[in-house]
């Protein structure tokens, strides 16, 4: 009945991201990117589970993704859906079996900028005449979904072998951002957060491990909490054709 239940609300929170992109106005202009991204897994359910083995957790993840721009017409709100795929970078841990967590991910990231809300510019960071740590400063909010893969190596047999645990877990990102207009047609931005994440439980694996879900914190388990910085480039050629 909990792992209905489970997706039932996985299944309701990705049509709200799809409701929420329809319902949007789009009639404004297009912008792509590309983005990248370091994140740290921060103490919590993994790192427990892993330390109760006396082993380490692959808590280092890198990713690259694409994101999609549109915008509010009048007031300065951004929405840059975006899909991408992360990976583990420090699989060969101390102690304890190698372990790697991967993932594909999507998200809806709502950009807004604070000290420039009630700006209708409609242009590039480079273009924008204000103040440029006005118009550049937001704070983004990001729900997603991470359909997310971990692999444990054992010895079976005296061959080495991989244990794989699928799992669909959800999250909300919460960070800065600051906008570096490069020209008309390229936008460089910073940006710093942290994603807290629902539902990394994932059914079998501590079992898996032979750990006493009992001797777990509860107040963490379930739950994890990701620090993240990355940098995006976001291209405008729609800006250019206008201005020919």
């Amino acid at each position: 009945m909990q792992s209905v239940t489970k997706r039932n609300y996985s299944i309701c929170f990705a049509l709200h991201i799809c409701v929420i992109m329809i319902g949007i106005p789009q009639s404004c202009s297009s912008q792509f990117g590309i983005g990248g991204r370091f994140t740290m897994i921060q103490d919590g359910y993994w790192h427990e589970v892993f330390a109760l083995r006396n082993a380490e957790y692959s808590d280092q993840l890198a990713s690259i993704s694409g994101l999609y721009w549109f915008r509010l017409k009048k007031k300065r709100v951004e929405f840059l859906p975006e899909i991408g795929y992360y990976n583990s970078i420090n699989n060969n841990v101390g102690t304890g079996p190698p372990n790697n967590m991967r993932a594909f991910f999507l998200q809806f990231n709502t950009d807004i900028y604070f000290l420039d809300f009630g700006s209708d510019c409609n242009c590039p960071t480079f273009s924008k005449e204000s103040d440029f740590f006005k118009r550049g400063l937001f704070l983004e909010i990001s729900p997603g979904v991470e359909l997310g893969k971990l692999g444990i190596d054992y010895i079976e047999d005296t061959q080495l072998a991989i244990r794989e645990f699928k799992h669909r877990v959800l999250k909300l990102y919460a960070g800065l951002g600051f906008d570096i207009g490069l020209s008309d047609l390229v936008t460089v931005t910073a940006i710093a957060g942290f994603s807290f994440l629902q539902g990394t439980a994932w059914d079998g694996v501590e079992e898996f491990l032979e750990v006493d879900a009992g001797s777990l914190d509860q107040t963490k388990r379930n739950q994890d909490v990701a620090m993240n910085a990355g940098v995006r480039i976001l291209l405008r050629p729609d800006y250019i054709r206008k201005r020919r």
